[in-house]
């Protein structure tokens, strides 16, 4: 699975775009590339098509600071991944993160409006004209909104050894485990299925 929106959160998702963040070999990068950016931030609906669209022509136009927002993705993506499991654990983030944090929210307030959705009243991010760094300021802000919420002590580090992906837990007696049922859990269920066998000496 390249990107897993299974998180619950926007900042959470975008923190999962690590893989097996937790093993030393199996680490993996899947933002690569500004266009992976790009990938992400339309999967979950914080771009159009047509958006993605412009975004991939100006960055086409302006590869140097296409490149440096890559930079910036990824750090704000590991101070998002350092305030949430500190959240997680009871802590106060570090303040270092919470700058890193607020660097980018500063500059996305500045263009976040109401707007009408349906029948609706919704926030929306509308800058006068594209800017390479949009995909992050609704991650910045689902971020300023979780860790100042009592939802922050909803987030969870799903527990197989290797994966390290962050979710909301919204189970009703708070007992997720697991990034994914489909994935994570079945995965360690099959193992656990396959060591009780062998326990019990079977083939």
């Amino acid at each position: 699975m390249r990107f897993g929106y299974v998180a619950g959160e926007t900042c959470l998702d975008f923190v999962n775009t690590v893989g097996w963040r937790r093993s030393p070999t199996r680490w993996a990068e899947r933002l690569g590339s500004y266009a992976d950016l790009l990938d992400w931030a339309e999967g979950a609906g914080l771009l159009s098509s047509d958006r993605r669209r412009r975004l991939e022509r100006l960055a086409e136009a302006e590869a140097e600071a296409a490149t440096t927002v890559l930079v910036e993705a990824r750090g704000l993506r590991e101070a998002v991944a350092r305030a949430a499991e500190a959240a997680a654990a009871g802590r106060l983030p570090a303040v270092a993160d919470l700058e890193v944090i607020n660097q980018v929210l500063r500059r996305g307030q500045a263009h976040l409006l109401l707007a009408t959705t349906g029948a609706e009243v919704v926030w929306s991010w509308r800058p006068a004209t594209p800017s390479l760094d949009e995909p992050l300021w609704p991650v910045a802000r689902s971020a300023a909104e979780l860790l100042t919420s009592d939802r922050r002590r909803r987030i969870g580090v799903c527990e197989d050894d290797e994966c390290g992906w962050l979710y909301l837990d919204a189970s009703r007696n708070r007992r997720r485990r697991w990034c994914s049922m489909e994935d994570c859990g079945s995965r360690n269920k099959a193992r656990r299925y396959y060591r009780r066998r062998r326990g019990a000496g079977g083939a």
